[in-house]
This record gives C-alpha cells, structure tokens and sequence, in this order.
C-alpha cells in the first residue's frame, strides 16, 4: 500500500512531504535522514529487502521503544542476520536480503527489477549475482557503530601487544 505517497517516476510531485513518511522499520537510511538528496528505486529495493526479511524472520530487521530509536537503529546498525534469527536459512537467500538492505544505495539491486531475478535465480537453484560485502566493510561498519567499544578494545589489544612483546624482550634479556 502506498497510502498515496508514490506517484509516477520522472511526475512533478507539488505535494511532495517535507518529512520522510514511512514505517521507519522498512523505511531506508537514506529516506529517514531526509538530507534533501533525491531518493530512488533503491528506497524501494529497501523497502522489499526488510518486508522479505520480516517474512522471513518473523520480526522486523529493526526495533526500537520509539519510533526515534526505530529510525536511529536503521540509519546506524546492522539487522541481525537472517542466518542467526532463522537456523538453516539460505546463504544465497540471505544474501539477497542483504544486499537489498545494504546502507549504501549504490550497492544495492539497482531497481526492484534486479531484485527478483535474483530470487528467482535462488529458487531455480541456479547461482545468484549478488555478493555482501567484505570483512573490511562489515568491521568499519561495526567500529562506526559502536565506536567507544571499539576504542577500548583497540587499546586493550595495543596494551596486550605492548605486554608480550616487552614479556619476550625481557626474557630474551635474562
């Protein structure tokens, strides 16, 4: 349903709203933060990778007691992963679903289009096109995210480092 707030691509909207409307659970980062950029079919991608997560884990990817906390949990965390919320998923199911919520639009299926090859790809049993992003990305964003316990590990690993090394430096010694 879209409560009519959609209205054909490339159509002047003169009733376009001035704050994001949406469910913000399966609204995307982008259209939450409302920074005056102009959203795209990626919004939507968004929208149809939570709503298939939500079916699929039996919860939306994102909670919070207020709709302001709901909002910030999308703009700043991961969801869980379908893979630990539902035993025995899919890694190629799963992997759609994140690539369609990925926070970066333009790592996103391009249009809904793209979307549905790729589940269709799935249920056929044939290879999907989409890979999740690295290890790299996935840590930068969790540092991002959770920036304070990132600090102190990074410390308490340097301190560790420092402690072993001068442990090995000081037995060499004697």
């Amino acid at each position: 349903l879209d409560f009519g707030i959609a209205h054909e691509s490339g159509e002047p909207d003169d009733h376009a709203p001035t704050v994001p409307m949406g469910t913000p659970a399966f609204m995307a980062p982008e259209q939450i933060r409302n920074d005056g950029r102009a959203l795209d079919h990626r919004v939507d991608v968004w929208g149809l990778g939570a709503t298939l997560y939500a079916v699929l884990a039996e919860q939306a990817p994102f909670y919070g007691a207020t709709r302001a906390e709901t909002k910030e949990k999308v703009v700043n965390e991961e969801p869980l992963r379908l893979g630990l919320v539902v035993p025995g998923m899919s890694e190629d199911l799963e992997t759609i679903v994140a690539v369609a919520m990925d926070k970066r639009p333009e790592h996103r299926y391009p249009d809904a289009r793209a979307l549905a090859d790729d589940l269709g790809r799935w249920r056929r049993g044939e290879p999907i096109r989409a890979r999740v992003a690295g290890p790299v990305y996935r840590a930068a964003t969790w540092m991002k995210t959770r920036r304070a316990l990132a600090l102190v590990l990074g410390l308490t690993t340097v301190v560790a480092a420092a402690a072993v090394v001068g442990s090995l430096w000081l037995r060499h010694r004697a």
